[in-house]
């Protein structure tokens, strides 16, 4: 399920918690590696932002967004990618 949220321009040190879940379970992590992924709706700009795994046995991660982040007003769509050891990468656009 996605989530709105709302920030101002150029803010930072705002935290972003989320749980990696598999047909919404969670499962471990270890190993693995997390990107957040930016698109700006309007002018089509991209970030790509490793994420920090907080708990990798309850798949917990973080992002803080920076003032780079928010350079640019406007709607983003995001995805989520995990890149597993053995290889495995799943998305939030796979659903």
């Amino acid at each position: 399920m996605s989530k709105v949220i709302t920030v101002q321009r150029y803010d930072n040190n705002i935290q972003l918690f989320f749980h990696i879940t598999n047909n919404g379970v969670v499962e471990p992590i270890l190993g693995a590696k997390v990107y957040l992924r930016l698109k700006h709706r309007e002018t089509e700009q991209q970030y790509e932002r490793q994420v920090e795994i907080v708990d990798a046995e309850l798949a917990e991660c973080r992002y803080v967004l920076t003032r780079e982040d928010l350079e640019t007003v406007g709607t983003y769509d995001t995805e989520v990618e995990t890149h597993y050891l053995n290889g495995t990468v799943l998305s939030t656009l796979d659903s």
